[in-house]
């Protein structure tokens, strides 16, 4: 089947790698003091040093809202809201304009799709950063608020995309700087290729290789 849509991850693809901002760098010390000061002012004590070290040591950020949350009665947005307090251009993230035109071909030629592990209001940070917020929307963004099957790569993630974008698996070609997540991606049934790092390609390259004829 021809490709009529593409499926574009987000933290180090449409940014480089260096800079992405993961769970475990980002947010592990501010959700650690928020669950603190919350447990000190719900439950009227600290967390245990045992219990502080069992639940930051999981390092994924997503497990540990869910524990959080389940635990403490807080809201995943409220909890995402603060997780997520940062400037993108502290970490040198800033306007692309190449990125920009090669993503205004593309859509001439493909339904555009984002696809992210990331929590909304970080991704809208990104996005506007980047200056590419006009690609994508909430008709056309799955982001961690809606995985409630389980975060890429798992199948349920891809359920969940595969219904909200209404395109048949095969006609979809997921860009992604995860070699695991291109490889579920393609146990699916959609064609995928890795982007960034050391294996992959860089995102430019392959836009434009796929906007090659696109008019100018």
């Amino acid at each position: 089947m021809a490709v009529k849509a593409l499926v574009i991850d987000l933290d180090g693809t449409l940014y480089p790698h260096e800079k992405e901002l993961s769970a475990d760098i980002a947010s592990a010390e501010r959700i650690d003091n928020y669950i603190a000061r919350h447990r000190l002012r719900k439950i009227g004590k600290q967390l245990s040093e045992r219990e502080r070290k069992r639940l930051i040591g999981q390092r994924k950020l997503s497990a540990l809202i869910l524990r959080t949350c389940e635990a403490y009665d807080v809201s995943r947005e409220g909890l995402s809201r603060y997780a997520y307090d940062i400037d993108p251009a502290d970490y040198g993230i800033g306007k692309d304009a190449r990125l920009t035109r090669l993503l205004e071909k593309a859509a001439r030629r493909y339904r555009l799709f984002l696809f992210t592990n990331g929590y909304p209001n970080w991704v809208r940070k990104v996005l506007k950063a980047i200056g590419i917020s006009k690609f994508f929307n909430h008709k056309n963004t799955v982001h961690m608020g809606m995985l409630i099957y389980g975060i890429k790569p798992s199948a349920g993630a891809f359920r969940v995309l595969a219904d909200a974008a209404g395109v048949d698996t095969g006609e979809m070609l997921l860009i992604d700087d995860s070699a695991k997540n291109v490889a579920a991606a393609k146990r699916l049934g959609m064609k995928a290729v890795l982007a960034q790092g050391s294996d992959g390609m860089p995102i430019y390259a392959i836009l434009e290789e796929l906007c090659k004829g696109a008019e100018s």
